[in-house]
């Protein structure tokens, strides 16, 4: 019994080493290529990059073995069938687009040929609107000393020029004066005229001297030149030609004034066409007012200016 014991030890031992010997043999057989095999999928996926193959100059290198490369091509393998060239003149895959004809017309692309033209440059720099200095404000003042009887306007309503704004009860004596001097020379005026005309037709009949109606020829002469002194002085005052036209014809005093929106024109622009917007009212109804004092505030907005920051490098452009 001992000796078929001692039989069947040695019989596995002896097998146990040639299965290792047999494993070793296979091992040495199919490493390299499993070594290969793992450097071309690290390659493929992208965890390897490739080595630095040598330029070609045209020649066989005759006794020169590329390892992996020339076993009798044992991975059964082409890389150079596996990685075609892509090498096209003037293409860069990296920097150019190819868009189809749908592509284009989504993105609005348009397609034209370079020419040789002038280019204009275009700056934006951060600006605001503005008002004109000594233009946009107009400041309406009291043409003469007087009570506020009426005002028409409201703070903030848009008017237009030559619309009535106040009313004023003048109480300015000068003005008073002169108005009272005009209508007393208006009246010697009509008695010398009517003295002028009776010398004149007792003068042809010879019973008058003709000094006497040159006498009264001249004092009339005299009275017309102070009359339109008179009439100077009212403009001078504050009131129109029109107003002291009216004074003249209709021999009555100028007891109210009426101020009105400015009128005038400017640049070119008819004033028509101008809207005024009331920014403050100053005067108050029943308040005594001197020649000159703020009656209201107007801003004219018809035109503006455009007031531009722009760099210092910017400056040469502008």
């Amino acid at each position: 019994m001992n000796t078929n014991f001692f039989r069947f030890r040695r019989f596995w031992i002896v097998a146990a080493v040639l299965i290792v010997v047999g494993t070793a043999g296979v091992a040495l057989a199919f490493v390299p290529n499993a070594r290969a095999w793992a450097n071309y999928a690290a390659i493929r996926v992208g965890l390897r990059n490739p080595p630095a193959q040598p330029k070609s100059d045209g020649h066989d290198h005759e006794g020169h073995d590329h390892a992996g490369h020339n076993r009798d091509q044992s991975d059964g393998h082409d890389h150079g069938k596996e990685h075609p060239s892509h090498d096209h003149p003037g293409h860069d895959e990296a920097s150019s687009v190819e868009l189809s004809q749908q592509a284009e017309g989504n993105i609005g692309l348009k397609t034209l040929t370079v020419q040789l033209g002038s280019f204009d440059r275009s700056i934006s720099v951060p600006g605001m609107v503005i008002e004109r200095p000594g233009r946009s404000v107009l400041r309406v003042t009291a043409p003469l000393t007087g009570v506020v009887t009426k005002i028409y306007p409201i703070q903030g309503e848009a008017v237009t020029p030559g619309q009535p704004l106040f009313e004023l009860r003048l109480t300015h004596e000068e003005l008073v004066q002169v108005q009272s001097d005009l209508l007393r020379l208006l009246g010697e005026l009509d008695v010398v005229k009517r003295e002028v005309t009776r010398l004149m037709q007792v003068t042809e009949s010879g019973a008058v001297a003709t000094k006497v109606l040159l006498e009264r020829q001249y004092e009339q002469h005299k009275l017309e030149a102070n009359i339109e002194a008179q009439r100077q002085t009212l403009v001078l005052h504050g009131l129109s030609a029109e107003q002291a036209d009216a004074i003249i014809n209709q021999r009555t005093l100028l007891r109210g004034l009426t101020v009105t929106a400015p009128a005038a024109p400017q640049n070119g622009m008819e004033a028509s066409d101008r809207l005024l917007q009331i920014q403050a009212l100053t005067a108050e109804q029943g308040q005594h007012v001197t020649a000159g004092d703020p009656l209201c505030t107007l801003v004219d907005h018809s035109e503006l200016y455009i007031e531009g920051t722009a760099f210092e490098g910017d400056a040469q452009a502008l």
